[in-house]
């Protein structure tokens, strides 16, 4: 099991964290030398310059975190998906469909939607560029995929609440297989925004941890 470590900041216990991420912390001086840190083994309170962690923070490694690694691929890749299949998907939409069956979507509802496809070729850039500054470890990088988490799960709520106020403002004139096709939105809506939103909250909780905010120091 890996060690957990304590640490006293401002007259305060912090902790548990992982070790590594202590020694981001003393690297990049957030912490001072003589921090007063603890472990489960240690017999007191010691600073960090007389324990074993000296030599693993007296030189700083100039490696990249898996994690910072695995976030730029991702947001490249997500980033590239959109801006390719974003412009395909609004082509279609516009096509007119054979034979005229297709049902289509009230006019708040085609609003909507290319308001949100607005939305997402701008997450789009703003992904590819974050993926490719976390690649290089830049800080602006990690500080827009922070943003882009928060902004995105926000929109996700956003989203799936106008999608159900505008399938309730579907009149019932328009005929059941128009409001069934609004309630199916809804729905489709719901659980893609429950998938969608996995990637930008491990991107809020990742992009604040000490030691990813210590590798992007460029």
């Amino acid at each position: 099991m890996e060690r957990m470590w304590f640490y006293l900041h401002e007259n305060q216990q912090k902790g548990p964290i992982k070790q590594d991420e202590l020694i981001s912390l003393l690297q990049q001086a957030i912490l001072p030398a003589d921090t007063q840190i603890w472990t489960e083994g240690m017999p007191d309170w010691q600073p960090a310059s007389a324990t074993s962690l000296t030599a693993q923070y007296a030189q700083p490694s100039a490696g990249r975190p898996t994690a910072v690694t695995v976030f730029g691929i991702i947001n490249i890749v997500f980033g590239g998906l959109g801006l390719l299949s974003i412009p395909l998907v609004v082509v279609a939409m516009l096509i007119p469909k054979a034979g005229g069956t297709a049902i289509a979507p009230s006019q708040s509802m085609q609003m909507f939607l290319f308001l949100s496809y607005g939305v997402r070729l701008v997450l789009s850039c703003v992904l590819l560029a974050g993926g490719i500054g976390l690649l290089n470890r830049r800080n602006w990088a990690r500080q827009i995929t922070y943003c882009y988490g928060w902004f995105t799960i926000a929109w996700v709520v956003f989203s799936v609440t106008a999608s159900i106020i505008i399938a309730n403002l579907t009149p019932a004139a328009t005929g059941s297989e128009a409001r069934f096709a609004a309630m199916a939105g809804v729905v489709g809506g719901v659980c893609g925004g429950i998938i969608g939103s996995i990637y930008p909250i491990f991107a809020v909780v990742y992009m604040r941890k000490p030691h990813i905010i210590a590798a992007c120091n460029r």
